[in-house]
């Protein structure tokens, strides 16, 4: 089972030097476009990381992953800048965790690149993305121990978002005029530093993952603590929400209100009704001697409690739609398990099965066409007809890859991957020339050695358009230089 980093080497939190270093070495990726973020575990952490996919481009050198590890007592920033070091992370065994932060910035900062990254201060490091028309974007890391912060702010519409998903325990280090004069020491001094001494990021990214066990190597033990977690959090999940909704309902709010009528008459010594407890008897001569007090009337401490009653329904409306969702993926969970210890005790433990060994994209959207096999995990689609490409555009997954050859009428081509797998360039060069020569058809051979602009996007942004056969709409796309 993989380690988590504080558990390897125990690094000590980032010095101002080491962030610097950081800002400067991260100033070159200036340009490069924010494609995603994903949030995880390592095996064996509870810590969050985010991993945040940006692309240079071809003549800057790909893909880049900015790589957060939220450790409370000592945070840390790694940059991932070559295929090695994003395919070592990427044999880490992990699990995703959906954060509220990762919708966030999905939904408002997808597409934007980076123009800016810049030092606000002791532990405090800002990324300024572009934002057209509205001119304004960015992405706040605090690598202070103890304090661990990441907020994201975003003005579209006229309207100003922001969202902050960790708060800090102390005050806004910003707020004090000598940290103001330290951040604006430690950014004036960035220009004193040697750019040869960004090296040691990258040893220290080295080391952190090379300390990392491959996934490979204990995918035994992987899928044992896969098999057996999943249900425990699941039924954990179950019984916390019952709970929950076992405690709203506790106060018969109703109840009480109806109890209030009936003896409106005697409201000066009105009767107590019969309690579950003693701290419900305590919350009923608290409301009822508060209404005395105001000098409330009988109905208006009924209108009261009746309001209370339907606010808390209309909560556990909502509650109890949760538990159902939650009690299914439980169900979903332990059907899964039993499955898995059935297959495990009647043939040996093997690797997960390839996306080769699972159903074809082909077969499940009924379409004819063609695949190709990139990668044990990388399986590329293409479509015979228009009525083929939107059949495959349908059944494809939102995270798979959706291409298209620029300019020209012709195929498009889906790209299945497993989700959270890093695609090389390399992958989608051969995924585009693949395109090209069934795009163009006959007139492959007299083509070859002419160069085509494919488009490349993620599938959750491409759109059929309606009443045109054919054709869809596609953003947060860019394009592949391909040579056939």
């Amino acid at each position: 089972m993989s380690t988590r980093p504080s558990q390897l080497t125990s690094p000590p939190a980032l010095t101002d030097s080491e962030i610097q270093l950081l800002v400067a070495q991260l100033r070159a990726w200036s340009g490069a476009q924010f494609q995603s973020i994903t949030g995880l575990h390592l095996a064996g952490s509870e810590e969050i990381f985010f991993e945040l996919h940006f692309y240079l481009g071809r003549a800057g050198g790909g893909a880049r992953v900015l790589l957060l590890d939220f450790n409370r007592h000592s945070p840390q920033l790694w940059l991932l800048e070559s295929e090695e070091e994003m395919g070592a992370w990427q044999a880490c065994a992990r699990t995703k965790r959906k954060r509220p932060m990762e919708l966030f910035l999905r939904s408002h900062f997808v597409g934007q690149r980076l123009l800016s990254v810049e030092s606000r201060g002791p532990g405090l490091l800002a990324l300024n993305l572009s934002c057209e028309p509205e001119g304004l974007a960015e992405l706040e890391f605090s690598l202070r121990p103890m304090a661990p912060q990441f907020r994201a702010l975003r003005v579209k519409d006229g309207r100003e978002l922001q969202m902050t998903e960790f708060k800090p325990q102390s005050a806004d280090v910003r707020s004090s005029p000598v940290a103001s004069a330290k951040g604006q020491g430690a950014i004036a001094a960035l220009a004193s530093f040697d750019a040869s001494r960004i090296d040691v990021n990258r040893e220290r990214t080295s080391k952190f993952l090379q300390a990392l066990r491959p996934k490979a190597q204990h995918e035994d033990q992987q899928d044992a603590q896969s098999a057996e977690g999943r249900p425990r959090r699941s039924k954990r999940a179950v019984d916390a929400v019952r709970e929950e909704i076992a405690a709203k309902t506790l106060v018969p709010w109703r109840a009480w209100a109806d109890h209030i009528l009936q003896h409106a008459d005697q409201f000066a010594r009105l009767p107590a009704p019969s309690f579950a407890s003693a701290e419900i008897e305590t919350i009923w001569h608290r409301e009822v001697d508060q209404a005395r007090q105001k000098s409330l009337k009988p109905h208006e401490l009924a209108s009261r409690f009746f309001e209370l009653a339907k606010k808390l329904e209309r909560k556990l409306e909502g509650t109890r739609k949760r538990l159902a969702e939650l009690e299914r993926r439980a169900a979903e969970d332990a059907v899964s398990g039993l499955d898995r210890d059935m297959r495990a005790s009647s043939k040996p433990k093997q690797a997960d099965a390839s996306l080769a060994t699972k159903p074809s994209l082909l077969q499940q959207a009924e379409a004819r066409g063609r695949s190709l096999t990139i990668a044990e995990d990388l399986i590329f689609y293409i479509g015979k007809s228009a009525e083929d490409n939107l059949r495959l555009l349908r059944r494809a997954q939102s995270f798979d890859y959706w291409f298209h050859v620029r300019g020209r009428t012709g195929a498009h081509g889906i790209l299945r991957r497993a989700r959270g797998r890093v695609v090389s360039e390399a992958e989608f060069q051969a995924c585009a020339r693949a395109l090209v020569e069934q795009s163009l058809k006959k007139r492959a051979l007299d083509l070859r050695g002419e160069s085509f602009d494919v488009s490349l996007c993620e599938v959750r942004f491409v759109k059929p358009v309606k009443g045109a056969k054919g054709l869809v709409h596609f953003t947060h796309d860019r394009t592949l230089r391909a040579k056939f």
